[in-house]
């Protein structure tokens, strides 16, 4: 489970996994705030998630959401991870 920072940064979180599914994600594990007892049950938590079946260039995987959200995409080749990750945003020369 993560702790997040705080309610207002929480709610951003869920958005992004909503959005992950508007995209075609599937939510395979987590996508929602853990059942917690009392005086956690208030608190910024949220279940390590993962997403498959997003688009590389889907908002999601390439856009930094600072929480336990991951999305993960299969290659047939070290080649092909090469090709894809060489288009992000986030890779530096």
């Amino acid at each position: 489970m993560g702790f997040l920072i705080s309610v207002h940064h929480l709610s951003k979180i869920e958005s992004y996994v909503a959005l992950a599914m508007e995209e075609g994600g599937t939510v395979v594990c987590g996508g929602k705030r853990p059942q917690l007892d009392p005086p956690l049950a208030c608190g910024a938590f949220y279940l390590p998630t993962i997403v498959t079946r997003l688009a590389t260039d889907s908002r999601c995987p390439t856009e930094k959401i600072f929480g336990p959200v991951v999305a993960t995409h299969p290659f047939e080749t070290c080649r092909a991870t090469d090709v894809e990750c060489s288009c992000c945003k986030f890779t530096h020369p």
